[in-house]
């Protein structure tokens, strides 16, 4: 079972990383901005609008490194060493 549970699985990928910065306190007018420039980083740019239970695990990974990281989170500071990461695996 994927460790979000099931009611993830229906949820647009914007709309997730969008609900998931607002949870973060990212300001209303930078939360389209982090969400496009999270959506670019990861790779998944052209799959925005598809709900997540049509990705394959890999893409599942890459969402998972995306929800970790969109909203200015500490750990951003590793983002390219994980982007390496995730662009050869």
């Amino acid at each position: 079972m994927y460790p979000y549970g099931c009611v993830v699985f229906y949820y647009y990928i914007k709309c997730w990383l969008l609900n998931v910065t607002q949870l973060k306190g990212l300001p209303v007018i930078e939360v389209d901005d982090e969400v496009n420039r999270m959506l670019s980083d990861i790779g998944l740019e052209d799959k925005r609008h598809a709900r997540v239970k049509t990705l394959s695990g890999g893409m599942k990974r890459k969402l998972s490194v995306g929800i970790a990281l969109v909203g200015r989170s500490k750990v951003s500071q590793l983002l390219p060493g994980i982007l390496i990461i995730i662009k050869i695996g």
